[in-house]
């Protein structure tokens, strides 16, 4: 038999440092995906993420596993590749994909001018907020 447990406010163990509700529900990632993006991508770990797709270099859609209520949730990332001292960049919210509910578009990878030598890269982390369905 499933449960409910209603609070307004928790609190930790010695009853300081205090959260109201609204932000825990409101404030937490909805969904989060961690995958090495260099050749066949793969995840490493994630929440409310049912696949990746591999669109082509550098580019990946995540799919959720529960949709968001709107299209206009927020998703922010970052991109790594071990060993490279050298900035990455990543472009989110449709770069060549229609952002639904359901997915979201990637691109993720270090580039050394604004159109050559995109290298893809070994760590990609995306972090997903906003209302699901």
């Amino acid at each position: 038999m499933a449960s409910e447990l209603r609070v307004t406010t928790l609190k930790d163990a010695s009853g300081n440092n205090s959260v109201a509700m609204e932000y825990v529900a409101n404030g937490s990632a909805k969904s989060w995906v961690n995958f090495n993006g260099g050749g066949t991508p793969s995840i490493r770990n994630s929440l409310n993420t049912s696949s990746l797709t591999d669109v082509e270099l550098a580019r990946y859609e995540t799919n959720f596993a529960s949709s968001f209520n709107a299209a206009d949730y927020t998703q922010v990332g970052a991109v790594g590749n071990a060993g490279f001292g050298n900035t990455t960049h990543i472009a989110t919210r449709g770069y060549t994909t229609t952002v639904t509910t359901s997915l979201s578009g990637i691109a993720a990878y270090y580039n050394q001018s604004a159109t050559t030598n995109v290298q893809e890269q070994t760590y990609t982390a995306v972090l997903y907020h906003g209302d699901l369905a």
